[in-house]
C-alpha cells in the first residue's frame, strides 16, 4: 500500500494541513480589506507627519494635505468596517476562525484608535 495515501477517517471529513488561504471569495475579501485599512491609515497619517515636519501647522491646515489626510482616514475606516462586516458574515460560512482573526480585529483597533486619539492625542 503507497505510504504516501489519504489516511482520513471515513465518518470525518478530510482536513487539509496546507495553505492557511480562506476558501470562499467573501473571506479573502475580508481579509484583503482588512489589510488595505491600516495601509490607508499609515500613509494618511504618514503624509501629515511629513508636511507638518516641512512647513509647520499651515501646510497642514485648509488646503490639499488636510484633504488627502482626510480621505485616507475615512477611506482606512470604510475599509475596517467593510472588511469587519464580510468577516462576520463569512465565520458562519464554515470558514476557519483562525484564517479570520485578521479582519475580526483590524476595525475594533481602528475605532480604538480613532476614539482614543480623538480623546487625548488629538484636539
Amino acid at each position: 500500500m503507497n505510504e504516501v495515501a489519504d489516511r482520513t477517517h471515513p465518518s470525518r471529513g478530510h482536513f487539509s494541513t496546507g495553505s492557511a488561504r480562506s476558501s470562499t471569495g467573501l473571506a479573502r475579501w475580508a481579509v484583503r480589506l482588512a489589510a488595505a485599512a491600516p495601509v490607508a491609515i499609515g500613509t494618511a497619517l504618514v503624509l501629515f507627519g511629513a508636511a507638518d515636519a516641512i512647513g509647520g501647522p499651515d501646510a497642514t491646515s485648509d488646503n490639499w494635505v488636510g484633504v488627502l489626510v482626510g480621505v485616507g482616514l475615512l477611506a482606512g475606516l470604510l475599509a475596517a468596517v467593510v472588511g469587519f462586516a464580510l468577516g462576520v458574515v463569512a465565520t458562519p460560512k464554515h470558514e476557519p476562525r483562525w484564517g479570520l482573526w485578521l479582519p475580526l480585529s483590524v476595525f475594533p483597533a481602528v475605532l480604538a484608535f480613532f476614539v482614543l486619539g480623538e480623546a487625548f492625542w488629538w484636539e
